[in-house]
């Protein structure tokens, strides 16, 4: 996570859609650490119970009731940084349906930054992200970003290594099929978005939790 914000460079005080958020851990370092004002959504209700008892607990010495938000069902958690984060229960696929309707924009429904970290090779439709993605960012902002963290098979795998290595990932893990980096970076600049910096593989960083990694950000055109 904190590689990931070193290498994107992302700028202080950015308004962050943190995809996938999870348990809201990425959420609140970017909020606490960055003065972020942040907006994590994930599928599970279960998830946003946790992340907002989480942050609740962080923040409860300072969370200010006044926050703008223009939806009051949702609860927002301010840090002393001036970074603050609130948690949706939303899929993915209809994020740029909520956040570009009338009664759905927590925070006007564009966003400097749109975060993801091990969540995308979970999605069925990956070209419907990128296209979200990019009509979320800001337009016209040079400081606008796509940053991506995620798991990557190798390009110019033989049958036989796609059979014995990456399908017992993809049935272990209920994932959809593998894509490499370069297929996500083509998938991005169909939706619009140019490379800011081409994808870095630490895989050998991580070798010892099998995972491999890679990681990118993109930037609307």
């Amino acid at each position: 996570m904190k590689y990931l914000l070193e290498i994107s460079d992302l700028p202080r005080g950015a308004k962050v859609l943190d995809v996938g958020c999870g348990l809201g851990g990425t959420s609140r370092y970017l909020a606490k650490e960055h003065g972020c004002s942040v907006t994590g959504i994930t599928i599970s209700g279960r998830q946003v119970e946790i992340a907002k008892r989480l942050t609740q607990a962080e923040t409860s010495s300072n969370n200010d009731s006044d926050k703008a938000s223009d939806n009051v069902d949702i609860d927002v958690y301010a840090y002393p940084s001036g970074g603050d984060c609130r948690f949706i229960e939303l899929d993915a696929e209809k994020m740029l349906e909520y956040f570009s309707s009338v009664n759905g924009k927590p925070e006007g429904g564009k966003f400097d930054a749109v975060w993801i970290s091990e969540a995308l090779s979970h999605f069925p439709d990956k070209p419907l992200f990128f296209r979200s993605a990019s009509e979320l960012l800001t337009p016209g902002n040079s400081s606008s970003r796509l940053v991506i963290a995620d798991w990557f098979k190798a390009p110019d795998l033989t049958p036989e290594q796609e059979r014995d290595d990456i399908q017992p990932i993809e049935d272990g893990m209920l994932l959809p099929q593998l894509c490499t980096a370069d297929q996500y970076v083509k998938m991005a600049e169909s939706a619009g978005l140019k490379i800011r910096r081409a994808p870095i593989d630490i895989s050998k960083d991580v070798a010892k939790t099998w995972c491999v990694i890679s990681l990118t950000q993109l930037t609307p055109t």
